[in-house]
């Protein structure tokens, strides 16, 4: 199972506004296609926390059909402007505003675009949004753990919950640390 957010294929703006390495959206995303399909495998699931395409419909399709694996879809907030309709239409097969994960080795993880505000009865929360700002943030008062799977904090690249999971470890057991865990596709690099 994999996951990711925030990859805003067709948005040209988001290579300024967030410092991607890219000349053009269309090279952006062809590179993110090429980089999900190193690691994502046909019959794999990936979840995709939220601002998944400007594109139009049509080029929304080309896109999730070039991508491997069943597709969710938890809605950010560019995804709320077309319908769950039309995210399923276009390969998604779930869509929803939220996601509640069973992940072994951890509790029940809350899922969302937006980081939801601490203090709630979860306690490791993965999102988006948030794009290059942060990997972790860990709350002491409330024992919260938030991740961010977006693809600017992951080399563009869908990230493993084994990953995912071993940051979740490596951060409780030393919540000064911030996001020691290398993942696996930049390991040896």
């Amino acid at each position: 199972m994999w996951w990711t957010s925030d990859q805003h294929f067709g948005h040209a703006n988001i290579i300024k506004y967030c410092a991607r390495p890219f000349a053009s959206a269309a090279e952006m995303d062809a590179h993110m296609i090429t980089c999900w399909n190193a690691v994502v495998q046909p019959k794999d699931l990936v979840v995709v926390v939220g601002d998944f395409s400007f594109h139009h419909e049509e080029e929304t399709a080309r896109i999730v059909t070039a991508l491997h694996g069943e597709k969710i879809l938890i809605r950010g907030n560019h995804d709320r402007r077309k319908t769950n309709t039309f995210w399923k239409r276009v390969g998604f097969r779930e869509v929803h505003a939220e996601y509640r994960a069973m992940i072994t080795g951890l509790e029940t993880v809350y899922v969302k675009h937006e980081p939801e505000p601490y203090g709630g009865s979860w306690r490791i929360q993965f999102n988006g949004h948030v794009h290059e700002r942060w990997k972790t943030r860990y709350y002491s008062t409330t024992n919260q753990l938030y991740i961010n799977v977006g693809v600017d904090q992951w080399a563009y690249t869908p990230v493993s919950t084994e990953t995912l999971r071993e940051l979740a470890h490596a951060r409780r057991k030393n919540p000064q640390a911030l996001d020691n865990v290398v993942p696996p596709m930049l390991r040896g690099a």
